[in-house]
């Protein structure tokens, strides 16, 4: 099977691609001088958000295990071994509830 060749005309590549600019431009027909002002908002959410993080992290309860305190598990000096000729009686069994429908 051979590769396919990429001659641009994706679908994907058209629609997706958005072009950023990298570097500012000097527009000084357009300028109103509003661009430091909302920087200075853009930092000042920035910085709010952050913030809030590191109080999030400083308010964070450090995480111990505490060692079980009732185990479900008898130690083996609490039980009796079995012994094979003994018998026990078998528990009789559950009974099945029966649902009655009310008329």
């Amino acid at each position: 099977m051979e590769p396919e060749e990429n001659d641009g005309d994706d679908e994907k590549s058209e629609g997706d691609s958005i072009d950023y600019s990298t570097s500012e431009e000097d527009n000084d027909a357009n300028d109103d001088g509003d661009d430091l002002l909302e920087d200075d908002a853009d930092n000042k959410d920035d910085e709010e958000s952050s913030d809030s993080e590191e109080e999030e992290e400083e308010h964070l309860a450090p995480t111990v295990l505490a060692p079980a305190l009732y185990s479900s598990i008898s130690e083996s000096d609490e039980t009796e071994p079995f012994e094979a000729g003994k018998t026990v009686a078998t528990p009789p069994p559950f009974r099945y509830r029966i649902a009655v429908r009310i008329s």
